[in-house]
């Protein structure tokens, strides 16, 4: 007898990905973009570029729609990008050092402006203050010799206003048996 068998199960093929006109331009910018940089690193590396390569990169800028004089700036600019980045980096290795000294110099400046505190007060009492307690005490001095001549002018002078004072105020005193209609 003979047995039946079942047909074998065709395995089913995966529907191929269906792509749309804007995903597979997408793609295809992608790929132009990916090695026309492959190529400015190239160039950038100081690698020689072959004629090749060159019809790529030309391909490329024209797909791009970019101009060829972008090439050799693009170029300069990889370079210029590259450097600023290791500058970059070498500050960054170096921020630990510019950190502490930065402290160091925040603490002498603020010691310098404590210091420049003292020295503009100084300043303002020598040039200021000092001369105007010196009037001031001049204009005391001259004051004290007005109310106290005898004891703080020279002494021929204070002798000669202390006689002055004394003669005026015996002017003053008149004897009693001289005056008249008194008795005594």
């Amino acid at each position: 007898m003979a047995t039946a068998t079942a047909p074998a199960k065709k395995a089913k093929k995966k529907p191929e990905e269906v792509l749309t006109f804007g995903e597979l331009n997408t793609r295809k910018l992608r790929e132009k973009i990916e090695a026309y940089r492959g190529r400015v690193a190239q160039a950038a590396d100081g690698e020689l570029v072959n004629e090749k390569a060159l019809e790529e990169v030309s391909e490329a800028l024209a797909y791009l729609q970019l101009p060829e004089m972008c090439w050799e700036r693009d170029i300069r600019a990889l370079n210029e990008y590259r450097q600023a980045g290791a500058a970059a980096e070498e500050i960054q290795a170096k921020q630990p050092q510019l950190d502490a000294e930065a402290g160091e110099l925040q603490a002498k400046i603020a010691k310098m402006k404590e210091e420049l505190g003292k020295c503009e007060a100084r300043l303002n009492y020598c040039a200021k203050v000092a001369p105007l307690v010196q009037a001031e005490q001049l204009r005391r001095q001259n004051e004290l010799k007005t109310l106290h001549p005898h004891l703080l002018l020279g002494l021929e002078q204070a002798v000669a206003l202390r006689a002055e004072a004394r003669a005026k105020a015996q002017a003053k005193q008149v004897p009693a048996k001289t005056l008249e209609g008194w008795s005594t």
